[in-house]
């Protein structure tokens, strides 16, 4: 599945790009490339009619191809956010889910339109979410620890999914030799 993904958003439609610049500064480690995938649902809506309306979704993908796995990364900047206990809503985890949710029936719904894998094959396939933020603003962890065991809701979804601080997820990506 993962080199399907690669064969679609990285060859044919190239929305590919640096994490730096896919996490508005937050990652600023080298020119590791993923997929800017906040550029995918305007060519769904203008190529392929997958939606109709222009759906919510996470801002990059990283593809794992020695495990066969996708990872989904959604950045929050916490940098603008004078505390971010107070940008901490139900609305915003709300925000997250639908994101997560429609990233993924977009993703699929894609693939089956175009006849290259089946929903099963799709939701079959290892993936993993990592919601990664900016510590900069929040010294104390508490988006961290007030969403760590939210995320968790998504396990029946995903094999793994995680909340991690810009630092951790370089030392990921580093030891997974991902990018």
């Amino acid at each position: 599945m993962v080199n399907k993904i690669k064969a679609e958003l990285i060859d044919k439609l190239s929305l590919v790009d640096t994490l730096k610049a896919v996490s508005d500064n937050m990652c600023l480690d080298n020119n590791r490339k993923c997929v800017d995938f906040d550029k995918f649902p305007s060519y769904c809506l203008q190529e392929c009619k997958v939606s109709q309306n222009e759906p919510a979704t996470v801002d990059a993908i990283i593809l794992n191809f020695n495990k066969n796995h996708t990872l989904f990364i959604e950045f929050k900047d916490l940098r603008t956010i004078d505390e971010p206990k107070k940008w901490i809503t139900k609305e915003k985890l709300q925000q997250i889910y639908l994101k997560i949710h429609e990233s993924f029936h977009m993703l699929s719904k894609y693939f089956v339109q175009k006849s290259l894998a089946s929903y099963d094959e799709f939701y079959k396939h290892k993936k993993s979410v990592f919601i990664v933020y900016d510590t900069q603003k929040d010294k104390k962890r508490t988006f961290h620890n007030h969403f760590k065991g939210k995320i968790n809701r998504l396990n029946y979804l995903v094999e793994h999914a995680q909340v991690i601080s810009c630092e951790n997820f370089k030392k990921f990506l580093e030891k997974e030799e991902l990018c």
